[in-house]
């Protein structure tokens, strides 16, 4: 009876040889390849990306934050100029304050000052007579009516105590009454202006009659 000889089996597979290469080549290839499942052409072909559901960016997507990091590498201040804005600051408060009490006093002393006081913007618009009487029609240039001529001096009659309070009442009524007038409150220049018109030309007509 022979002896049963095992089989001897190599660690590492031979090289296979070149008639092995050409049939591996000759086989068909569309078994050896996977059916693809997803297709991979064309994707986006379809979709409408200008759809109005779609969501739009918002401003958190373009929010920024300073950070801890950002903070520490930018431009430190240093001691002096910290001391610098603050005096700067308490500079600013003072002047503030300052200004503030002045304007408050300031608007105190005009509240005590009666309106008769202060006469001098009044007198200075007010025309002068003799541009008003070149405006009337019975002007004639004479010497009495320029400016440079001076006029004659009329002696002023003396009056009495009572007589000067009795019409300093009736001024201070008059003036009063002026300063509640609409018209006078509207336009106080052009009213006084128009009224001195009217009353030289009162003067002039009983003048002439």
């Amino acid at each position: 009876m022979g002896k049963i000889k095992r089989q001897r089996r190599k660690l590492h597979p031979s090289v296979v040889k070149d008639a092995d290469k050409d049939a591996v080549n000759e086989m068909d290839t569309g078994l050896l390849q996977p059916s693809v499942l997803f297709p991979t052409k064309g994707l986006l072909q379809s979709s409408n990306t200008e759809d109005a559901s779609l969501p739009l960016q918002t401003e958190d997507d373009r929010m920024s934050f300073v950070s801890k990091k950002s903070i520490k590498g930018s431009k430190q201040i240093t001691k002096v100029e910290k001391r610098k804005l603050r005096h700067d600051k308490w500079l600013e408060k003072v002047d503030t304050i300052s200004s503030a009490k002045r304007r408050a006093m300031d608007a105190k002393k005009r509240a005590g000052v009666p309106v008769v006081g202060d006469m001098n913007p009044l007198n200075e618009a007010l025309p002068e007579l003799s541009e008003i009487l070149r405006i009337g029609p019975h002007y004639t240039p004479n010497s009495s009516n320029t400016r440079n001529s001076q006029p004659a001096k009329k002696p002023r009659a003396t009056l009495k105590m009572k007589d000067k309070q009795k019409m300093m009442l009736e001024e201070s009524a008059r003036f009063q009454e002026v300063l509640k007038h609409s018209a006078f409150k509207k336009n106080p220049f052009a009213t006084i202006n128009v009224h001195l018109k009217n009353k030289l030309k009162q003067e002039q007509q009983a003048q002439e009659t």
